[in-house]
């Protein structure tokens, strides 16, 4: 099928995420973009995180001369994702990098202003929540 290395995943992501700030920045001479960044895990221990931020780098995104990150991670505390969420909404980042399912719906829920660029999201649309066709009728 589809065979995507975890490398070029988060160069993609990466490229995603650079896009929507540098636009953002030139209507906003001065202003260095903020990327919101929320997922599992730890700060120490987050290896997407380290990609991620390699990869903007190889973009010629660099934090504190021309973007700055907000870091959240839930470990696995579902239950304090929004109160995180929130917070990155009070950093007024411009875009916001989730990784999990429930982080992309508590931040689709807090926001429709802020672009929200997903990685490792087993369900986007949330169809699995509402079985269709045969297979629900197979659920009855």
């Amino acid at each position: 099928m589809f065979d995507l290395k975890r490398r070029d995943f988060i160069t993609l992501l990466g490229g995603t995420a650079a896009a929507w700030p540098f636009a953002a920045r030139a209507q906003q001479p001065g202003k260095i973009p903020r990327v919101g960044y929320i997922r599992a895990g730890t700060l120490d221990n987050d290896p997407y995180r380290e990609e991620f931020v390699r990869g903007m780098r190889d973009l010629g995104c660099v934090e504190g001369r021309n973007i700055a990150y907000e870091f959240r991670h839930y470990g696995d505390d579902a239950e304090s994702i929004p109160a995180l969420i929130s917070d990155l909404l009070r950093a007024k980042v411009d875009i916001i990098v989730v990784g999990g399912t429930a982080a992309l719906r508590a931040a689709q829920t807090a926001t429709q202003s802020i672009p929200i660029v997903m990685g490792a999201v087993s369900d986007p649309l949330g169809r699995r929540e509402r079985p269709r066709g045969r297979a629900a009728e197979q659920r009855g």
